[in-house]
């Protein structure tokens, strides 16, 4: 039965979506010249969180 889960287009739809705002905020914080480390945090906290992270980058960033 969890194979069905890990396999429904839901599922894979949501990979997706957290995938690419994932590389879009790293993108943006590449841009902005932030520490590697501050770089892999954004990129973590925005894949595990695609609603969170986003919104709070785009509040904290200079």
């Amino acid at each position: 039965m969890p194979k069905l889960i890990i396999l429904s287009p839901a599922f894979i739809l949501w990979l997706i979506f957290c995938s690419i705002l994932t590389v879009f905020v790293v993108k943006d914080a590449i841009k902005r010249s932030y520490r590697k480390t501050y770089i892999f945090f954004w990129g973590v906290f925005t894949f595990f969180f695609p609603m969170l992270g986003p919104t709070i980058y785009l509040i904290v960033r200079k």
